[in-house]
């Protein structure tokens, strides 16, 4: 019986996930196909396909870091200092991506008048007087 460690495990079950993952970009990309080509339904395609190669670009990424943090032959390519680095880097990646898109979220509902991220805080969405007359007459 051969024993296995915990970071053993935790390899192995990474490898499977970007291995299903595969399956699901191919599974995004064929319905997203036959639904369009061969169903007729009336979707936004383009936004699925980049859905799925935005998937391909995260699994070939994960793939390489896998590979980069199991490689422990060398200090320089692998290891615990390298794997710390990472998710440092993508720490601070996620921690300012949150504060500029919160910034523009608001910066944006400012600009627009439109009440959209007032409504979600507040529960109330404002409007212009007379502005769904005004939308009604551009209709006709």
């Amino acid at each position: 019986m051969k024993i296995i460690t915990r970071d053993q495990r935790l390899v192995q079950r990474a490898y499977w996930m970007v291995s299903h993952r595969w399956l699901a970009i191919f599974t995004l990309a064929a319905f997203t196909w036959l639904g369009k080509n061969i169903f007729d339904v009336d979707m936004r395609e383009n936004i699925l396909y980049l859905l799925a190669i935005s998937l391909i670009i995260v699994n070939l990424l994960s793939l390489w870091l896998l590979e980069i943090v199991t490689n422990k032959k060398d200090i320089d390519q692998g290891g615990d200092l390298l794997t710390r680095e990472i998710h440092h880097i993508l720490m601070w990646f996620f921690i300012l991506f949150a504060m500029v898109h919160i910034y523009l979220v608001f910066y944006h509902d400012y600009i627009e008048r439109n009440g959209v991220t007032s409504s979600m805080i507040g529960g109330w969405k404002f409007q212009e007087e007379g502005k769904e007359e005004r939308e009604m007459e551009l209709d006709k």
